[in-house]
């Protein structure tokens, strides 16, 4: 599944039928190894992924509605626009950038950081990470109202 997964995501014109984007909805993936692999795009939507292991991988679009994630690792996972399961991924709604944040990692954008990191940055730390947008003055926004949240409504 995971080959034609891939095939589908390098589709740059030609058959449209190649490939196909994985869907693990409503399967059993107790414990399998996704380390180290790009599942961007990819459905887990009420998925039994009970200690799979999703560490250093790409999760980029990835859904995990409904998914049971009980002892599944995200070590250094990229949760960019990741739809968590509200348990163990979880996502906070705020203007300009997306969050999801696991039990020790904060995903804002595309920097995926620990939350003790998130915490300590420098203005001259959060300002290199978007040069585009004012990202210092939008972070001393809302970093008291993300911080908290996560402090309130922990990942498992």
């Amino acid at each position: 599944m995971l080959i034609r997964h891939y095939v589908w995501m390098d589709y740059t014109g030609g058959n449209m039928d190649k490939g196909e984007r994985a869907n693990f909805s409503e399967c059993n993936v107790n414990g399998l190894d996704f380390s180290h692999t790009d599942l961007k795009y990819v459905s887990f939507k009420y998925a039994d992924c009970i200690g799979a292991n999703f560490s250093y991988t790409s999760l980029n679009r990835t859904t995990f509605d409904h998914a049971n994630l009980e002892d599944a690792s995200f070590k250094e996972a990229s949760l960019y626009r990741v739809t968590g399961d509200d348990d163990y991924i979880k996502n906070i709604n705020v203007p300009i950038y997306d969050l999801a944040y696991t039990k020790d990692r904060l995903q804002i954008g595309c920097q995926n950081h620990s939350i003790v990191e998130w915490t300590i940055f420098s203005d001259s730390e959060i300002a290199i990470m978007d040069i585009n947008r004012d990202a210092v003055k939008w972070w001393k926004e809302y970093k008291e109202y993300i911080l908290n949240t996560i402090k309130n409504n922990p990942a498992k």
